[in-house]
């Protein structure tokens, strides 16, 4: 039990590690959508309030559509800058890091990821195209 010890404290460090930088990275991404979101949502209004009067007398540019529009359009906009991008970081990183590690321990197991690796982005190609059908 006394050699397991310090190997049981290195995964709980990592875990409180990872539980910090994944909390941190998630606020980050979150406050990067917001800012995002305000600024178009800003120039949008700015867009319909300085258009010519007649143009909002169109039924197409009611008061009810453009608001269902900017906001559809917002929250969609909100949703990929923040989780899209932050997944794909994060699996990048991970992949990458993995492989660091492996030619640390052994160089033919790191030869094998990053000979798997291209069937990897593949996959995830080809999960993204079926996830947007």
């Amino acid at each position: 039990m006394d050699a397991v010890r310090p190997y049981i404290l290195y995964m709980v460090a990592a875990a409180a590690g990872i539980m910090v930088s994944k909390s941190i990275s998630g606020i980050a991404f979150a406050y990067l959508a917001e800012n995002l979101t305000l600024g178009v949502r800003r120039d949008l209004y700015i867009n319909v309030l300085t258009k010519h009067l007649g143009w909002h007398d169109s039924p197409n540019n009611g008061s009810g559509v453009l608001s269902a529009a900017l906001s559809s359009d917002c929250q969609k906009l909100n949703g990929v800058s923040s989780e899209g991008t932050s997944i794909m970081l994060e699996a990048n990183f991970a992949l990458l890091f993995g492989i660091a590690l492996a030619f640390g321990f052994s160089w033919p197991i790191a030869l094998c990821g990053i000979g798997i690796t291209p069937f990897l982005v593949i996959a995830a190609a080809a999960s993204a195209k079926a996830d947007n059908k």
